[in-house]
């Protein structure tokens, strides 16, 4: 972690606003607290720098634009991106795809990205809207982009288990799924 220069965490505008908001109520809290324990009046909260980046990730070239204009340094430094509750609500004109893509020209070799997903049956009925994205297609437009070691797992399987999940009473959940890969 002592590596780690800065976090971009990127949103809608709608989400951070309040998430903001809940950060600061939370920080002041805990900051009081670990003061009044401690005798200490240090309020720095946060293991590295923070970028809040507000982009709309069903418009083209928004993501890019947007974190360049707060200093992000596209592939010169390792990135470690976390997409969770993400990807399944771009189905739509093939914005999931799209942002895999923009993903790839973003980050530089020895990244890491962790992906939540749910994979979908390809021979299941589709509604508009509705997740369309397979592991297969997953891995096919992550290797164009460098990507390797691809690590697919689902809610039940024997990583994402937690001993909560009673194998034995119940399938294994793929639209709960994750991959982790590295470029």
């Amino acid at each position: 972690m002592s590596e780690i220069v800065t976090a971009y965490e990127v949103d809608m505008a709608a989400i951070n606003g309040p998430k903001e908001k809940l950060f600061d109520a939370v920080l002041a809290k805990v900051t009081a607290d670990d003061n009044a324990a401690e005798g200490s009046s240090d309020s720095s909260r946060w293991k590295c720098s923070r970028k809040v980046v507000e982009a709309d990730l069903t418009h083209d070239g928004e993501l890019k634009a947007n974190l360049l204009a707060v200093g992000y340094e596209v592939t010169t430094k390792p990135t470690i991106v976390l997409a969770e509750g993400l990807i399944m609500y771009l189905a739509e004109n093939n914005k999931d795809e799209q942002l895999l893509r923009d993903i790839s020209e973003l980050v530089s070799d020895n990244s890491w990205l962790i992906l939540n997903y749910m994979e979908v049956d390809p021979t299941a009925p589709k509604y508009p809207g509705s997740p369309s994205i397979t592991a297969t297609r997953i891995e096919e437009i992550l290797s164009e982009g460098g990507w390797k070691d691809f690590l697919f797992n689902c809610y039940g399987d024997d990583v994402l288990n937690y001993g909560r999940f009673l194998n034995n009473e119940y399938e294994q959940s793929k639209y709960f799924s994750f991959l982790v890969c590295r470029k």
